[in-house]
């Protein structure tokens, strides 16, 4: 079930990204969120069915174009503690909807005591930041999602 703090968290993040539309489901609860609506957040109980899946026709060869730009993650390389700050200055390497550059150093992952660097391998927008300051975060997770 999800809080009325939690909702308002969830309400602050779509308004701070910028995607038009957004659904989060926990158990038979579901929340969406569509960006241009004077309407709260809607929550209705569901109950999730697989959509069907339509068999693609043979007369049409045509292959839809998608108008959205890809999408990267950055991922850890280490096991550690995720942190954004940089040491020096103690403020964020990135924000949301920043542009960063194939190389830079965008976050660290606190590893033995030992700060370690992780560097943007893509040219791109930063779209989403999927881990929170001072999660502890696995090999391979996803850390940024990036528009390139």
């Amino acid at each position: 079930m999800f809080s009325v703090k939690e909702l308002k968290e969830l309400y602050t993040l779509f308004e701070e990204a910028d995607v038009g539309e957004i659904e989060f489901q926990h158990g038979e609860l579901k929340v969406r969120m569509v960006a241009g609506q004077a309407k709260a957040p809607v929550v209705t109980p569901a109950v999730v069915s697989p959509a069907p899946v339509a068999a693609p026709s043979p007369s049409s060869e045509a292959k839809p174009v998608s108008s959205e730009p890809p999408i990267q993650d950055v991922t850890s390389k280490w096991v550690g503690v995720f942190t954004r700050l940089n040491p020096k200055t103690k403020e964020a390497y990135v924000k949301l909807r920043d542009t960063v550059k194939k190389g830079d150093v965008i976050a660290h992952v606190r590893v033995l005591g030992h700060l370690q660097d992780v560097v943007c391998e893509y040219d791109g927008k930063v779209k989403e930041i999927l881990v929170e300051e001072g999660q502890p975060v696995e090999y391979g997770q996803p850390l940024f999602r990036l528009e390139v």
